[in-house]
């Protein structure tokens, strides 16, 4: 491991603007229904947002208001957790649906925090995994409303990529006939180069973890992602990480660190448990840190054949413009297919996984067994045994990202130290990585 030294850290300029986009999003949906917009119920965080985007503003409800500050009360998680098993799914569901249906036959579904409701026109869902789609299903039957999915394929062929661009035509055609709005195709292009554009820059943000020090740590990233999960199709998202790449950029010129230490660097490998997010912060006991992991898949990724990833071209630097809604939609396809990391999807893993560790200087990499994502877990144990095969520190801890009853806090405690101090790391007196610093909401 590196010696102890102290680099000099600061404070993210960015964060101010992070919030007022949170409460930008937050109006949108809360005020829909006064201002006649649509209500798109679905996780439309985890793909196709900007395919609405020629029916002007919409409320995304994702699939349950509440998520967030359940996860920061465990009682009242598991009580909504319950509400749903006792309607007969079981735990091996995934775990955050299971969070979202238990909202759902609770009545509290389209109820804000803060007053206010949003009843949704339809659910929409993009085909990542079987879990999200039935819970689509769900919620259209419990509200007596249309569900509409696209498969998104995980090859580009002649085959595919017509399908996947033929269906999102489909569901185009089907929201003006279903809602009697048309879709302007300019503001549906505005999207869509939006869209593309927020992950170029998501990637070109990860890539800045090269930097010793690095200017952010996964902490950092868990917060910053917000505003790309929910409005990478606005011309405020796209500003937003512009002004982010910028001020990383210049941490890294300015050899500023995320921390203040950097004893060693890891990646944490599947989604974190987010009511236990305080996991993210035990490398800073040591002085070390947490560079990314499964925060990296919302970038525009070339892949090459060696396992390298480099980040994507936007479509203006490729040079390409859309001058139709078949031209937008296709661009839309070849982001996803060609681009985007398919988080169900594992040939690539293993070698991603090994080159990552090379090119980012990693010291070591804690995997997340999920009980609670049976699609990311798919490949897990064999990038384990690549890496530690080549020579790589890996270790492993069991939970979920979202049921606190799968996962023993002072289990996972005990295991992350003992490996952390098997690679000759002390613990930093005074540090404790505790509390919630400014900005960092996962």
């Amino acid at each position: 491991m590196k010696p102890l030294t102290e680099f000099p850290t600061r404070p993210f300029d960015c964060w101010p603007k992070a919030k007022e986009l949170r409460r930008m999003r937050n109006k949108l949906l809360w005020s829909a229904e006064e201002r006649g917009d649509l209500v798109i119920q679905g996780l439309l965080l985890e793909g196709l947002i900007s395919l609405f985007s020629g029916f002007g503003k919409f409320g995304d409800p994702s699939f349950g208001p509440h998520y967030n500050q359940l996860l920061e009360n465990h009682e009242a998680l598991i009580k909504t957790m319950e509400i749903a098993e006792a309607k007969g799914f079981g735990r091996d569901l995934c775990s955050s649906m299971l969070c979202h249906l238990g909202q759902l036959y609770s009545g509290s579904t389209t109820a804000s925090p803060k007053g206010g409701t949003a009843n949704p026109n339809f659910v929409f869902q993009s085909y990542d995994c079987p879990s999200m789609v039935k819970t689509g299903q769900l919620y259209a039957e419990y509200f007596g409303i249309p569900h509409v999915t696209v498969d998104v394929p995980y090859r580009d062929t002649e085959h595919t990529r017509s399908y996947f661009v033929q269906r999102m035509l489909d569901v185009i055609e089907w929201t003006e006939k279903f809602t009697g709005k048309t879709c302007d195709d300019e503001s549906l292009a505005e999207g869509v180069e939006n869209e593309w554009e927020c992950f170029v820059l998501w990637a070109r943000l990860c890539e800045e973890q090269k930097a010793v020090p690095a200017p952010m740590d996964m902490r950092h990233l868990q917060s910053l992602r917000v505003p790309w999960a929910n409005l990478r199709h606005k011309n405020e998202g796209v500003e937003f990480y512009r002004m982010v790449l910028d001020e990383v950029r210049d941490r890294v010129a300015q050899g500023i660190s995320a921390r203040g230490y950097e004893t060693g660097r890891f990646f944490h490998d599947g989604i974190p448990p987010f009511f236990f997010i305080d996991i993210l912060k035990m490398p800073a006991q040591y002085g070390a840190v947490f560079l990314g992991g499964q925060t990296f898949d919302g970038g525009a990724w070339v892949k090459h054949e060696n396992g390298s990833w480099e980040p994507g071209q936007t479509l203006k630097e490729r040079g390409i413009e859309l001058r139709s809604r078949e031209e937008a939609v296709d661009a839309l396809a070849d982001l996803y297919l060609n681009y985007r990391p398919h988080m169900c999807y594992t040939a690539h893993r293993p070698a991603a996984h090994l080159k990552r560790v090379d090119e980012y200087s990693v010291d070591g990499v804690v995997v997340h067994l999920d009980h609670g994502c049976n699609g990311i877990q798919t490949g897990m144990m064999e990038v384990k045994r690549v890496l530690q095969e080549n020579g790589v520190p890996t270790t492993t801890y069991e939970g979920s990202q979202c049921d606190p009853r799968d996962l023993s806090e002072t289990q996972v405690r005990d295991q992350l130290e003992s490996f952390f101090e098997n690679l000759g790391l002390t613990k930093i007196i005074g540090e404790t990585g505790g509390g919630k610093e400014e900005g960092e909401n996962p």
